[in-house]
């Protein structure tokens, strides 16, 4: 990569991680990610969820045991920081998907497809 190419990318990075949307996901999801009753629920799911897994190959799973198992899940969907990890990552995704917008505008090329992996040798 010419130096260039380098300083704009680093340009663009740095902008990116500048950007409003990037310091409110970063937020979120510590805020996420500190708190007590998430690391508890998730916890619990986990260990349920591996209980669930064996007790399902058993075919001994019961209706409880699958109550028990969604409120879980549901408690944890239904949470608020939840929804705020959900909701800002959606906007900085707009945030990338504009981005790319901008730069595929100006190569005329589809830049993100071509910065990813081929997944076939035909791509």
């Amino acid at each position: 990569m010419n130096n260039q190419i380098k300083l704009s990318a680093d340009q663009l990075a740095d902008a990116i991680k500048e950007s409003e949307e990037v310091r409110e996901y970063i937020k979120a999801v510590d805020d996420y990610n500190n708190d007590e009753e998430i690391n508890s629920l998730i916890e619990k799911y986990y260990s349920m969820n591996t209980d669930f897994q064996k007790i399902q190959k058993a075919r001994t799973l019961t209706q409880e045991e699958r109550d028990n198992m969604k409120s879980i899940v549901d408690r944890l969907n239904s949470n608020q920081l939840t929804s705020n990890v959900q909701n800002v990552e959606n906007k900085m995704l707009d945030l990338l998907i504009e981005c790319n917008g901008e730069i595929s505008a100006v190569i005329n090329m589809d830049f993100a497809k071509l910065a990813a992996p081929s997944t076939s040798c035909c791509g």
